[in-house]
């Protein structure tokens, strides 16, 4: 990073700590409140010009090692990986030592009945054959499968992930939380409710977040980068992927993650749709040496 960069970054600094301090003046101090103000909402931020330009996200973190991974059990019995994402989920199932993982959901509408009926064919119809790992599931909807055999692990969707990594990233619809290892071993987490991808597309257009949009939006566009109709003031209109504009989005995403191409960075959420996926790769996929998309079920014991 040259003189001239640092300078810049530097002022960027002061200005937006002194909008935290003319906010906390009123409210009083509280780590979240200080975070949601400094980082702000993408409409906050500039965009960049370059994929491998330094940023604000370089004078406030230094990437650590990573975590090492966790090395894989031998297990004779199927194991699952569920996760569940703002009313979708993913399913992958692994039938034994000798086989591999297989892919049976990917982001796609949960349906409770649809769900335990597949659910003997995800693990083997044995009840002591099945392990699982659920994240983001809620016991009170149904979604632990009480029918097999061994104690489901459920983690919350704000656990990082940094098995491999120094930096983990995730992405709802409710908020954007960056989980970092910094280089004194020290593990940092933000959590942003304006980062999240229901305020973003609720500033470009009310209609992308109404409740009869949002499933379709969701299902639809983020996970498959379809095409949908929405309900227009006097006939449907199609609502083209373009149109969420989330070029803009991870564009401005590189103010939050510093420019560290020697690191890898786990990213899980809504990255891991076709539609964001397709520019993430675009956008970050110089700034580090590695982007895995997913989380690491492969390494996690299923215990």
């Amino acid at each position: 990073m040259n003189t001239e960069t640092l300078v810049e970054l530097s002022g960027k600094l002061r200005a937006r700590y002194g909008l935290c301090l003319d906010a906390l003046r009123e409210t009083g101090v509280d780590c979240a409140k200080y975070d949601n103000v400094f980082w702000g909402a993408p409409s906050d931020w500039a965009e960049t010009t370059e994929a491998c330009q330094y940023t604000l996200a370089n004078l406030l973190f230094t990437l650590g090692s990573p975590d090492e991974l966790t090395p894989p059990e031998e297990c004779e019995y199927p194991r699952v990986f569920a996760s569940f994402l703002d009313g979708c989920y993913t399913v992958f199932g692994h039938a034994g030592a000798l086989t591999d993982w297989k892919e049976y959901k990917k982001l796609e509408a949960f349906q409770e009945n649809d769900y335990r009926i597949k659910l003997s064919g995800y693990a083997g119809n044995s009840p002591e054959s099945a392990r699982w790992i659920l994240v983001g599931a809620s016991n009170a909807k149904g979604h632990l499968p009480p029918r097999f055999g061994g104690k489901p692990r459920v983690i919350k969707r704000s656990t990082p992930c940094l098995d491999g990594v120094a930096l983990h990233v995730d992405l709802t619809w409710d908020a954007l939380s960056l989980h970092i290892r910094s280089a004194d071993g020290t593990l940092r987490s933000l959590v942003l409710p304006r980062w999240g991808l229901g305020e973003y597309l609720k500033s470009i257009s009310e209609d992308f977040v109404r409740i009869e949009n949002a499933k379709d939006i969701k299902e639809k566009l983020l996970a498959k980068k379809m095409v949908i109709s929405i309900p227009g003031e006097e006939c449907p209109r199609g609502v083209q992927p373009s149109e969420l504009m989330l070029d803009a989005y991870v564009n401005r995403l590189r103010h939050l993650l510093p420019y560290s191409p020697e690191s890898d960075i786990r990213l899980t959420g809504w990255f891991a749709g076709k539609l964001l996926q397709e520019e993430v790769e675009a956008q970050l996929g110089r700034r580090y040496a590695n982007i895995t998309f997913g989380y690491p079920y492969k390494n996690w014991k299923y215990e």
